[in-house]
């Protein structure tokens, strides 16, 4: 898999470290590419490991939907060791930036709705599959140049989840989330 990395689009600082997304080229195709920063100590790397590997986990199982991020692949980078995971790119960005108008246009009524029924059957394709996502906020919705929005970042998701009472779900490993 050759990628052509474009210049940082933006940095993640997560508890264990940072991820840097860019904007590249695949077989002609516009694709973001996440990277794990590769200055990492054992620890942190094998914390990052974890929720990386759940997060693909995670969208490998959900599989491709219109309106779900898609995964296309994840490859490992040399000199410094670091791992890639390359996904549909949204032009727009995330939902909060084309609110707050940070990406061009503000979307027509219309459009808002429209990403609103989107987002809302992206979440109800997880929920088929046994996914609950745990933080669907705008941040997390990524729109493309037509309006057209999907869900993305896993990397909370509940796999194999149960729903429970009113407002709680079992998640795997026999942990509530309420």
């Amino acid at each position: 898999m050759c990628i052509h990395l474009g210049l940082p689009m933006h940095v993640d600082r997560r508890l264990w470290g940072e991820i840097t997304r860019y904007a590249a080229k695949w077989r002609g195709t516009d694709v973001a590419v996440k990277i794990l920063r590769g200055s990492l100590s054992h620890a942190q790397l094998e914390s990052a490991a974890a929720e990386i590997i759940r997060e693909l986990n995670t969208m490998r199982r959900v599989g491709n939907h219109r309106h779900i991020v898609s995964l296309l692949g994840i490859c490992h980078l040399q000199f410094p060791a670091r791992l890639a995971i390359v996904t549909d790119f949204m032009h727009r960005g995330s939902l909060l930036d084309v609110l707050k108008g940070k990406t061009g246009e503000p979307p027509a009524h219309v459009d808002v709705v429209r990403i609103a029924a989107e987002v809302a059957a992206g979440i109800s394709h997880l929920h088929r599959e046994g996914v609950v996502h745990r933080d669907l906020a705008a941040r997390n919705v990524l729109v493309d140049k037509h309006y057209s929005a999907r869900v993305g970042d896993f990397g909370y998701a509940c796999a194999d989840a149960r729903l429970g009472g009113v407002g709680s779900v079992h998640c795997g490993g026999g942990s509530r989330v309420s």
